[in-house]
């Protein structure tokens, strides 16, 4: 009841199916089952990073807009984004726990870059970032 399938394709005799996991309504963050399968029906692959996850309170204490101002600290983003910052809750996987949290995506101009930042959703700090804007080298 945890996974939803969310695409699938079709290929030569083939069918590959995209499970996501949910959590009380929620995506879990890179977590489900890919499955293929032949035309016969029979499963031909499957790779699974889905994990049970332990109860947990998927309200969160930190809104969006404290959330967004937190990552775009972090980021150091100065002036105005180069279109509307994205959020969406999502519980998101770490080592040792799961985190409710706020996925972000910033298209900032200075930096320039497409920031993917995870937020907590409980405490506000910062819990990963990384520039998901491909660069050029410029040749």
């Amino acid at each position: 009841t945890d996974l939803r399938a969310e695409n699938v394709l079709k290929g030569a005799g083939t069918y590959h199916v995209k499970f996501q996991q949910y959590f009380k309504g929620l995506k879990v963050f890179m977590s489900g089952v890919d499955v293929s399968l032949k035309e016969d029906g029979k499963v031909h692959f499957v790779k699974s990073s889905y994990k049970p996850l332990e109860d947990m309170d998927a309200r969160p204490d930190v809104g969006l807009e404290k959330a967004l101002a937190a990552a775009m600290k972090e980021i150091g983003v100065e002036g105005q984004l180069r279109g509307d910052a994205q959020g969406e809750l999502v519980i998101y996987p770490t080592d040792e726990r799961y985190i409710l949290s706020w996925k972000l995506l910033i298209p900032a101009a200075k930096p320039l870059g497409t920031w993917l930042v995870m937020v907590d959703a409980k405490n506000g700090e910062v819990l990963f970032k990384e520039d998901v804007l491909r660069h050029s080298g410029g040749r």
